[in-house]
């Protein structure tokens, strides 16, 4: 079970990824998931939360094409991820796309 940290535009650690799911840090409550494989991350109750640039970087994108998830498993609770090494600087976004600072 890999961890991948997730950082907002600010260079903040707000998230982690375990299998196909997503885990806030501050609560370390679950609060979406990977139902494609790709790089879009869904909420629980199939709305768009973010998509994942680069690996480590999320931002919102208005293009995102809807999609109905299906409804998710419900994940094994999250190890407490070690701290992340330092991310770096975002990359330059897409027009059109917001930063995120939080998940919610």
């Amino acid at each position: 079970m890999a961890v991948q940290h997730l950082f907002s535009y600010a260079c903040e650690w707000i998230g982690f990824r375990v299998d196909r799911y997503v885990f806030a840090v501050e609560t370390l409550n679950w609060v979406g998931w990977f139902p494609w494989g790709d790089d879009v991350i869904w909420s629980q109750d199939g709305h768009y939360l973010a998509t994942v640039i680069d690996g480590k970087w999320l931002c919102r994108d208005p293009l995102t094409p809807i999609r109905v998830p299906p409804i998710p498993p419900i994940p094994p609770i999250p190890p407490i991820p070690p701290l992340p090494p330092l991310p770096g600087i975002p990359p330059i976004m897409r027009v059109g796309t917001e930063p995120i600072y939080r998940l919610e």
